[in-house]
C-alpha cells in the first residue's frame, strides 16, 4: 500500500504534566463514552493552502498590475491588503477588503480581477512570497510530509491521524477550513486499509448547519458513520452568476465541486450548464458571518456537551473569530471541561496568543491550570502534526480502540492500489 508518513518527534512533549494530565483525561473520557473535540484551523494545513495573509498578497500583485481598476479604488485596496499582510488591518478593513475584490460593481473594474483569483486559487495555484500553492481542486489523496518539495498538495500526517480516529469514533471535529483535505485523508485510508475491513465509518459526512446536525445525531440508524461539522468551513461558496438560471446567486458548498471530472467542470454549474460559478468568500471577520457560526455551535453542543473529554483547537490562531473564541469558551465553562489550544506560536506575558488575550479580557475566571474535572486553558505548543503524532499514539496504545487503522502496518505493505 502506499506510504502514510508519520512525524518524527525527537522531543519530548512541551510540558509532561500536561502531557500525562492530558492522557489520563482521554483514558477516563474513553471508558465513560467521551472523546475529545479537535476544533481545526488553518494551521493544520499550513504549506498546503493559502492562509488570509497570503490570498490578499496575491491579489493586492493582481490589482497593481490591473490597468483597469480606478486610481483611487486601487491605492485604497493596496493599503488594506498590504495591512492584512503584515497583520496590522483590522477586522472591518479586512472585510472591506475582500468584499469590494468580489464585488460585481462594473465601474470598480473588480471582477476580472477576482475571476483571475479564484481561478488560480481553484486550479492553476497561487504564488505568493511565501511559496506556491497547489490548486484546490488539484489537491491529491496521497498524504504530504513538511519535508516534502513543494508544493504540497496532499494530506498533512495530522489530517490522516483524524481521519483514522474517526474511523473508530475516538474524536469529534469541528472544521473551519475550506480545503477538501480531510475528506482526502479519509479516501486515502479507504484505498489503503484491507478492503474486508472498508465499512461506512471510512466515509466522513460534511454538516454545514444546524439542521444537518440535528438530522445526524436524530438518525435512527444505528450503523456509525462519521460526520465532520463546517461551522466556516464554507468560507468559499461555489455561485452561479448566471441571472437566468434557477441556482443564481445561491451559495452552495464547494464539497459538490471536488467531484468535478475535469478543470472545465470546475466552474460549470450543474443547472444552468454555463461556467458562470464563481468562488465567493465569506470572510470570518464579517460580524453577521460570525454571528451564523453560534446557531451551529449551539446545536452542536446541545448534542456533545456531555460527549466531549477535552476541547482542542489545532491550528486556529482566533484572530478573526472573536464569536467562535466566545463560544468555545462558553462551552468549556458550562461543561467543565478543558481547552488545550495547539499551535507553535510562542506566547508571552506581554504578546499572548489570540486565544489567551480573549481569555484574560472575557474568561478571566478560566483556570491557566490544567484541570481534569474544571474549565481551564493551556496552550500545547507544537505543530498539528507533531500533537497528532503524540495523540495518535497514546490512542492507539489503549485497549478500547482495537480497531483502530494500524498507520504503521499500511507504510509497510507494498502499493496495491493506483490512486485515483
Amino acid at each position: 500500500m502506499p506510504s502514510i508518513p508519520r512525524v518524527k518527534v525527537n522531543q519530548k512533549p512541551p510540558d509532561g504534566a500536561l502531557a500525562s494530565s492530558l492522557k489520563d483525561l482521554l483514558k477516563q473520557g474513553f471508558y465513560m463514552g467521551k472523546v475529545p473535540l479537535f476544533v481545526l484551523g488553518a494551521g493544520i494545513s499550513n504549506k498546503r493552502v493559502a492562509f488570509i495573509n497570503q490570498m490578499a498578497e496575491r491579489l493586492v500583485a493582481l490589482i497593481r498590475s490591473s490597468q483597469n481598476v480606478p486610481v483611487p479604488i486601487k491605492q485604497t485596496l493596496i493599503k488594506q491588503g498590504e495591512a492584512i499582510q503584515s497583520g496590522s488591518a483590522s477586522r472591518s478593513d479586512a472585510a472591506e477588503f475582500f468584499s469590494t475584490c468580489q464585488s460585481g460593481v462594473p465601474e470598480a473594474a473588480i471582477p476580472s480581477v477576482w475571476s483571475d483569483f479564484c481561478e488560480e486559487l481553484a486550479i492553476a495555484g497561487l504564488t505568493t512570497s511565501n511559496g506556491r500553492f497547489a490548486g484546490l481542486f488539484r489537491l491529491e489523496k496521497r498524504p504530504s510530509a513538511a519535508f516534502d518539495p513543494e508544493p504540497l498538495a496532499g494530506p498533512s500526517p495530522a489530517h490522516v491521524a483524524i481521519s483514522s480516529l474517526l474511523t473508530v469514533q475516538a474524536c469529534h471535529v469541528l472544521n473551519l477550513n475550506y480545503d477538501p483535505l480531510l475528506l482526502h485523508a479519509m479516501a486515502y485510508l479507504r484505498e489503503s486499509c484491507d478492503p474486508n475491513q472498508i465499512s461506512d465509518a471510512f466515509h466522513i459526512i460534511p454538516l454545514h448547519s444546524a439542521q444537518d446536525i440535528r438530522k445526524y445525531y436524530s438518525s435512527p440508524n444505528v450503523a456509525y458513520q462519521p460526520s465532520v461539522v463546517n461551522a466556516r468551513g464554507d468560507v468559499f461558496f461555489a455561485r452561479c452568476t448566471n441571472d437566468r438560471c434557477p441556482e443564481y446567486a445561491i451559495d452552495r458548498s464547494l464539497d459538490s465541486r471536488y467531484t468535478a471530472s475535469s478543470d472545465v467542470d470546475v466552474f460549470r454549474c450543474t443547472s444552468c450548464d454555463l461556467r458562470t460559478i464563481k468562488l465567493q468568500l465569506s470572510f470570518p471577520g464579517y460580524e453577521t458571518k460570525e454571528r451564523l457560526v453560534q446557531p451551529i455551535l449551539h446545536q452542536l453542543r446541545e448534542f456533545l456537551g456531555f460527549r466531549t473529554s477535552v476541547i482542542v483547537p489545532i491550528g486556529l490562531s482566533g484572530k478573526w473569530d472573536p464569536y467562535l473564541l466566545s463560544e468555545l469558551f462558553e462551552w468549556a465553562m458550562a461543561y467543565r471541561i478543558s481547552i488545550v489550544d495547539v499551535k507553535p506560536d510562542k506566547a508571552t506575558v506581554d504578546v499572548p496568543t489570540s486565544f489567551e488575550g480573549f481569555r484574560r479580557r472575557y474568561f478571566p475566571s478560566i483556570s491557566t491550570e490544567f484541570q481534569a474535572s474544571g474549565s481551564s486553558y493551556k496552550q500545547w505548543p507544537a505543530t498539528a502534526d507533531e500533537f497528532m503524532d503524540w495523540i495518535y499514539s497514546t490512542v492507539s496504545a489503549m485497549a478500547v480502540f482495537t480497531n483502530l487503522p494500524d498507520l504503521t502496518s499500511i507504510s509497510a505493505k507494498q502499493t496495491s492500489l493506483q490512486l485515483r
